[in-house]
């Protein structure tokens, strides 16, 4: 058997080296991650490629015409299956498992198996109408003539697998947003080349049609060129398939995955737009796209970017390893843009310390001369029996009670940051006494113990308490009681809070008693709002006013 050179052969050698290292890098994978679809499928196609440009490259390099002959046999081997090969890695790549069934695959290559049958059996020359050797610049080449066989069979199927293939890429890319596109456009360019290359080659174009020489097997270099950018650029086969992000694709924040070599390769939506707004963009290294970010840090931190001479951002950046059989493969890192809330504290943050301001004046510049008043008030009640100094001692103690109400307002807008374990029932009872109730009752139903703060919570109880009084009279009766699974109840069988008052209950200066502040239910509220709980006003078994306050950290 003789052999000759030729330079036609080296793209089609190239594409059986690169399928070759691709083909043995997804078997190393499948040890160490087991046979999923997507690698089986993967694998397959590099197998493929590997003995159609390795047959190939044999037919063009020897000059025994029966080793030539065999190889052009054998070659489609490799050549016939890429369709369905293609179209399974597609439907697995974009977790379309459903269609992954053995009656599926074993009908996608029922096709290619019948004509490589009729290849070696060639009944009727179905599959091959004729062969001749000729010389073309030197070499010595096979020209086959394809039985009729052979366009149904190989280029349409191939064809229509490898169209519907990158069309469902292109879909899933298309719906994931514009972070997948390029990866989508090499899985798409990938099997579309040969088909390319095929109808150059019939169309007569120059290049692509050399009289005896079958220049379509080098197209396989541009699909294992493009299946190789695909698999070490994006990672394909570390990180999960495309559709694996449907989960998080309309996620209000950021989600970036990043390879372990630190490199952005997949983001969602929100995280595309994030992207847009920095310096680098998906294939960047993870330090490029977000300045600052370490990934060594366990906690989640705040990083503060800008970009140009444009505002500030300020990004909360939550990381994730990503752990494979004790690997590090990567790391999901979570985006949440928040500028606004940033704004918002710092405006709330001003407001406080200017309502702290407000309440410090009140304090220093109306209690000296509250007592002052008070002092002379006890002299004059001494010296007089006038029934009109008792109604100036019940304004100067609404006047201290507003001042006392203020404070604690202007106090419980801070947010609570050491929380710790309480009992809710012993702190209720505390609370009770430190309360003018007289002959009201209190019944607490539940222990409870929760996380909170337990002098602002004593301050919640306590004007909760009052507000049952002033409301409801001496004879009132408070009940307190756990609400499933987190919180808790305080209610009264008092005349209730009309639906239309609910929403106002807990503006500041807000009140329906006679004498009342308008400031208990606000501090409530500002209580509340300090633990990130909530409250709602409703209405009692008993016809009362019912608060419940939920999403608090109770003890099971």
């Amino acid at each position: 058997m003789g052999w000759q050179h030729t330079p036609f052969v080296y793209p089609t050698l190239f594409a059986t080296a690169v399928s070759l290292l691709i083909g043995l890098f997804t078997l190393a994978q499948m040890r160490e991650r087991g046979r999923t679809p997507t690698l089986v499928a993967f694998l397959g196609i590099n197998v493929g490629l590997v003995l159609w440009t390795g047959f190939s490259a044999l037919k063009l390099l020897s000059t025994d015409p029966a080793t030539k002959l065999l190889a052009y046999r054998l070659l489609y081997l490799g050549n016939a299956p890429l369709g369905g090969l293609v179209i399974l890695f597609a439907l697995a790549y974009t977790d379309r498992d459903r269609w992954l069934r053995r009656p599926v695959v074993a009908l996608l290559f029922v096709v290619p198996l019948v004509y490589v049958a009729l290849l070696f059996a060639n009944p009727f020359d179905l599959a091959i109408a004729s062969t001749r050797f000729t010389e073309f610049d030197g070499l010595v080449v096979l020209r086959v003539d394809t039985g009729p066989a052979h366009l149904p069979l190989v280029f349409v199927y191939n064809a229509g697998l490898a169209l519907l293939a990158a069309g469902i890429v292109g879909y899933e890319a298309v719906r994931l947003g514009r972070a997948y596109l390029p990866q989508a456009m090499l899985l798409g360019v990938a099997p579309l080349t040969p088909i390319a290359f095929s109808v150059l080659s019939s169309a007569g174009v120059p290049v692509f049609a050399l009289d005896g020489v079958n220049v379509v097997p080098t197209s396989a270099a541009v699909v294992s060129v493009a299946f190789g950018t695909a698999v070490f650029r994006y990672r394909l086969l570390d990180l999960p398939p495309i559709a694996y992000t449907t989960a998080i694709r309309d996620s209000p924040d950021g989600v970036l995955v990043v390879d372990d070599r630190e490199r952005v390769v997949h983001a969602n939506r929100a995280g595309q737009e994030l992207l847009d707004r920095q310096p680098g963009t998906v294939g960047d290294p993870i330090d490029a796209v977000v300045p600052g970010f370490d990934p060594d840090a366990e906690a989640a931190a705040t990083i503060e970017t800008t970009d140009g001479d444009g505002p500030a951002t300020f990004l909360d950046v939550r990381s994730q390893p990503l752990v494979r059989h004790g690997t590090t493969v990567g790391r999901v890192v979570v985006l949440r843009d928040v500028t606004e809330r940033r704004l918002q504290r710092r405006q709330l943050e001003a407001q406080t310390q200017q309502l702290e301001r407000f309440a410090s004046i009140v304090s220093h510049d109306l209690r000296n001369p509250l007592a002052v008043a008070v002092g002379y008030l006890s002299v004059l009640e001494e010296e007089y029996d006038d029934d009109r100094l008792g109604t100036i001692g019940d304004a100067l103690d609404r006047m201290d009670r507003i001042v006392e109400d203020t404070l604690a307002l202007a106090r419980e807008g801070r947010a609570v940051t050491e929380p710790e374990w309480t009992d809710l029932d012993e702190l209720a009872r505390d609370s009770w006494r430190h309360v003018e109730t007289g002959d009201a009752t209190l019944e607490v139903a539940d222990a409870v113990r929760i996380r909170c703060d337990p002098d602002r919570v004593r301050h919640l109880l306590e004007n909760l308490f009052r507000n049952a009084v002033d409301h409801g009279g001496d004879d009132v009766r408070v009940r307190l009681e756990r609400l499933e699974p987190d919180g808790f109840a305080v209610e009264d069988d008092g005349p209730g809070v009309p639906v239309e008052d609910r929403e106002r209950a807990f503006e500041p200066g807000h009140t329906t008693a006679a004498g009342g502040t308008g400031f208990g239910l606000a501090i409530v509220d500002g209580v509340v709002e300090a633990h990130g709980w909530d409250v709602a006003l409703t209405e009692s078994a008993a016809g009362g006013a019912r608060f419940e306050v939920t999403g608090v950290d109770v003890e099971s």
